[in-house]
């Protein structure tokens, strides 16, 4: 079944508008920066950063206020993914081997509507096992990642508080 982009806008705009009433934004404070507040179910998504460690690199998902969302992964070697309107696209940043992540229970705006992840949507690295992060996806509370990777596809990930940790063993 094909969608045209006015019956995907009919579709999904109710569920956006859903999603964005969920993460509600932070109080501003006066000396400090503010991060936006999510309900006890959810939070939103910052940024992501990366940098290169003695035997791994390291990816870090920031992630503002709130209940730690549940994370899923899976890899593949083709770079390939599905939007929610179930078309085929690849990644932007090639590589050998590719992480896909699920944050559910994640968004990346707040309540207002205002824009919380502020990395950009492709973000390629020049470290030996990590060549890129992208957003490929956010949707009914998921927020959808994918790193580019050299040919390990061995990985650790862990949560704390306010972020998600990947690290990507050579």
């Amino acid at each position: 079944m094909r969608f045209t982009r006015r019956s995907q806008l009919r579709a999904f705009t109710p569920l956006a508008a859903a999603a964005l009433l969920a993460c509600p934004a932070a109080p501003a404070a006066s000396a400090a920066e503010a991060r936006p507040e999510a309900s006890s179910s959810d939070t939103c998504t910052l940024g992501v950063r990366a940098a290169a460690h003695p035997g791994r690199d390291r990816v870090v998902l920031d992630l503002g206020e709130g209940t730690l969302p549940e994370v899923s992964s899976g890899t593949s070697t083709t770079g390939s993914y599905h939007t929610p309107a179930d078309t085929t696209q690849y990644m932007a940043v090639r590589a050998a081997s590719y992480l896909f992540l699920k944050l559910f229970l994640a968004h990346f705006y707040d309540s207002a509507g205002n824009p919380t992840y502020k990395s950009p949507d492709v973000q390629p690295f020049g470290l030996p096992a990590v060549k890129g992060v992208q957003v490929v996806g956010g949707f009914e509370g998921r927020a959808e990642f994918a790193l580019s990777l050299g040919p390990s596809t061995r990985y650790s990930a862990f949560t704390q508080p306010n972020r998600v940790v990947i690290g990507v063993y050579r």
